[in-house]
């Protein structure tokens, strides 16, 4: 199954879940006029390692955001704050403080799949395994 179909599947189940008025049935073959590219979006981006390019090229997004792309490739938290500007005690207004190569390069990325850019600059929390959230604790 396809990733589009699989979130397709997903989203009729859950709005069937919810509700209890009668069962919801879709029917995929079928198109009853295209879809909105600005309001369909992503919160999903193509990988560092590009494995998944073409699929996510696939579904044509208008925007992808940024929040909380690292969640989807763990090994690669390079929007997040801490990244871009690691040592908060330094010097703000000092470019040799900030790193933005790694973030560029994700950006293009995603530009290069026909997607524009909504950037959020802030921190994904880690919310798998034990409840210990390093980088989000340097804010607080």
């Amino acid at each position: 199954m396809s990733v589009k179909n699989a979130i397709l599947v997903l989203f009729s189940v859950a709005i069937s879940a919810v509700s209890s008025a009668k069962p919801l049935s879709a029917d995929f073959t079928k198109e009853i006029r295209p879809i909105n590219r600005a309001l369909h979006s992503s919160g999903y981006a193509p990988k560092v390692t590009m494995s998944n390019r073409n699929e996510i090229k696939a579904f044509s997004f208008e925007y992808t955001r940024t929040h909380d792309l690292a969640l989807f490739d763990s090994a690669q938290r390079i929007l997040d704050t801490y990244f871009i500007f690691p040592l908060m005690h330094l010097d703000a207004k000092d470019p040799k403080n900030y790193y933005f190569d790694a973030t560029d390069y994700q950006l293009k990325l995603i530009q290069d799949n026909g997607s524009k850019v909504f950037y959020r600059l802030g921190v994904s929390i880690e919310h798998t395994g034990p409840k210990v959230h390093f980088n989000s604790l340097m804010f607080y």
